[in-house]
């Protein structure tokens, strides 16, 4: 199987080599073919340089580059609409998660039509975002009649089917609106643990003001386009 593997990274320069590092790790002597896709989204640290450095060395290793800052989400589809492996899985740039969780996701990609991650130690997370992800998994779960344990982490699955996504979120709602799609297709699903480390350097950009409008104006859509359109 060969494996595309979305970074995405915001001002992210003194995380992004471990990523990047921990990615290659994940994929060797698990897949057959891989390529990372670095997505730059408009930084203005070195994060660029990081990428680039790593880019001229491995022909594997893609980079874009925003000219500036668009959002998670549209960071996101830039990468699926770049991959063109067998299967896609996103990986912070920020270095939060594991590379062994990453790896046993990829070893698990054929188990089911989507592999999905969730936290099973929040511990690492800051009250404000453990607050808002637990009101966020009840209501997603109460809206579209799931009972997913985590919505916002990393899954896996076949590149043609994100492809074929008519996806619209541009913030951090982009995991959580492409599972909600994928599994009203009548996907089947798998959920695994995922081990969080929690980021080394900066602060953690998913939690603000206008993320968590983006998200309530992703649910709206998620509603019209799925629960209203079904029930008419």
């Amino acid at each position: 199987m060969s494996v595309s593997i979305i970074i995405p990274a915001y001002n992210e320069e003194k995380n992004l080599n471990s990523a990047v590092k921990g990615a290659l790790w994940a994929v060797k002597d698990t897949v057959s073919d891989y390529e990372l896709i670095i997505v730059d989204d408009g930084s203005v640290d070195r994060t660029h340089w990081v990428a680039n450095k790593f880019a001229r060395k491995n022909r594997k290793i893609k980079v874009i580059h925003h000219i500036k800052n668009i959002g998670f989400g549209s960071t996101f589809k830039d990468g699926i609409r770049n991959a063109c492996k067998d299967y896609l899985v996103g990986f912070p740039g920020d270095y939060d998660t594991s590379e062994k969780s990453l790896r046993d996701l990829i070893k698990k990609a054929s188990s089911a039509d989507l592999i999905m991650t969730y936290n099973p130690d929040m511990s690492t997370r800051t009250w404000a975002r453990r607050l808002f992800s637990k009101s966020f998994i009840m209501m997603m779960n109460q809206l579209f009649g799931l009972r997913l344990k985590y919505y916002n982490g990393s899954f896996i699955c076949k590149t043609k089917l994100l492809k074929n996504l008519k996806l619209v979120s541009g913030g951090f709602a982009i995991y959580a609106e492409a599972k909600v799609r994928l599994l009203h297709n009548g996907l089947s699903y798998e959920e695994i643990p995922f081990k969080y480390l929690g980021r080394k350097f900066g602060k953690s950009k998913a939690v603000s003001i206008n993320s968590v409008l983006q998200t309530l104006e992703t649910m709206f859509i998620l509603i019209n386009d799925i629960k209203l359109k079904k029930d008419k």
